[in-house]
């Protein structure tokens, strides 16, 4: 494709032509392919899958999906709580270094 582009583009009979034409047709026809497509398979996509049935999710990956959140829910609640009781002061507050990054307008005296 790119080197059909390319031989059109440098073609010597061509070249007495207007070259900026054939850009220019190139560009409204890939534009006109791209938005003919938008418009026909944007509204058309969901009632396929609605047709088809694919947009369901069957009862047992419901299940599946629930119990994967759960477990995601309570990993996460223990990890948190691991992270507050950690000796290196993870989740518990802001050290003082922090306070200097983050916060250097609390270094000066000067408060918001």
């Amino acid at each position: 494709m790119l080197q059909n582009i390319d031989y059109i583009l440098h073609c010597t009979s061509l070249v007495s032509h207007d070259i900026n034409l054939v850009l220019i047709q190139m560009s409204m026809w890939t534009a006109g392919i791209v938005v003919m497509t938008l418009l026909v398979n944007a509204p058309l996509i969901p009632l396929l899958l609605k047709w088809t049935g694919l947009s369901q999710v069957s009862p047992v990956k419901a299940k599946i999906r629930a119990k994967a959140a759960r477990a995601f829910t309570r990993y996460t609640q223990n990890a948190v709580k691991e992270l507050k009781n950690d000796e290196d002061e993870m989740l518990r507050g802001e050290s003082p270094e922090t306070q200097v990054f983050f916060h250097p307008e609390r270094c000066n005296g000067t408060q918001d």
